[in-house]
């Protein structure tokens, strides 16, 4: 990084464009539901260009335009790109690119280029390092043969291979996710989130709980649903209701837990007066538990293996 900088780039406050554009949409309610994608399209229409023009700015930093890009966060989780060894002095550098074009050399063997800034000109993009005309500002590029070796990707959870494991292991407290089914997934998606009440048990005969039929020999647990009040980041309110719920249904995923809530591990009281989307249910005292994007995304993927297990097994049989 430039010394002069004291350890911060030209580009650094650049963060505080989308900060302050997200809450001006929200606050106009032009943007009530502000997730990744749709908050990348509202900024390339509304906010192309910054609002001084470059003209009027000095230093080789100033941006001319704005080019916002959507990556969906599936492909970012731990199961899709696993740890890393970094190499020596890795941290000075801020631009980063590979040389391979094999996955598993790429993750083997990590050969990259590397620089302490990132810079936009015509040679740079087009991966002409040798000719960037910025060099004195950001540095030259550097092969780094080493580069960063994988670790390996292993998840942070392991789905549960056998039901009998799984129900044996839910106790009171667990946060389970249950597999939806197609006709309800407009709702919240593929999955449902609830809260335990207790260990699951056997249903001892036919018969109806909560307006629900239940088979004799059924694996179910009690708990609570969540329900899904905001989007991003995904925000969920318990419900009081005590429901049976069955576990060949769950997403057999062991320590899901939420990244926080509104009240705070305490479970201390909210203000009574309070503004936003979620001011009504806040009055109420019951806030909103917060799920982390990589455990969304855990669950995703676990979801996605279970349906394809149960394709093959319909195959199979």
């Amino acid at each position: 990084m430039l010394i002069e900088h004291h350890g911060k780039g030209g580009c650094d406050a650049e963060s505080n464009v989308l900060k302050f554009a997200i809450k001006d949409a929200i606050t106009q309610g032009l943007m009530l539901d502000p997730e990744t994608r749709e908050l990348c399209l509202y900024m390339a229409e509304h906010k192309p260009q910054p609002s001084v023009a470059k003209a009027n700015k000095s230093g080789w930093e100033a941006p001319e335009n704005y080019y916002y890009g959507y990556f969906d966060t599936r492909l970012f989780t731990k199961a899709a790109i696993p740890d890393a060894e970094g190499f020596k002095d890795c941290r000075k550098h801020n631009y980063f690119m590979g040389m391979s074009k094999d996955p598993d050399k790429a993750e083997r063997d990590g050969p990259l280029r590397v620089k302490k800034l990132f810079d936009a000109c015509d040679a740079c993009l087009l991966g002409k390092f040798d000719e960037c005309c910025m060099q004195s500002e950001v540095g030259k590029m550097v092969r780094q043969p080493l580069g960063a070796k994988a670790k390996g990707g292993v998840l942070s959870r392991s789905q549960m291979l056998r039901l009998e494991d799984f129900a044996d292991a839910l106790d009171k407290g667990w946060l389970t996710a249950v597999d939806v089914d197609a006709s309800e997934q407009k709702l919240e998606g593929v999955y449902w989130l609830a809260r335990l009440t207790g260990p699951a048990f056997t249903v001892p005969e036919d018969l109806v709980h909560g307006g629900q039929e239940y088979r004799d020999g059924w694996l179910v647990a009690p708990g609570q649903w969540y329900i899904l009040r905001q989007k991003s980041e995904r925000g969920y309110e318990l419900l009081t209701p005590i429901v049976w719920i069955v576990v060949n249904h769950m997403i057999r995923l062991k320590g899901l837990e939420f990244r926080g809530s509104q009240s705070g591990p305490q479970g201390r009281v909210l203000r009574p007066h309070t503004t936003g989307p979620c001011g009504e249910m806040r009055t109420s005292g019951s806030g909103l538990s917060f799920l982390d994007e990589e455990v969304h995304n855990e669950i995703l993927l676990a979801c996605e293996a279970a349906d394809l297990e149960a394709e093959e097994g319909d195959d199979q049989s």
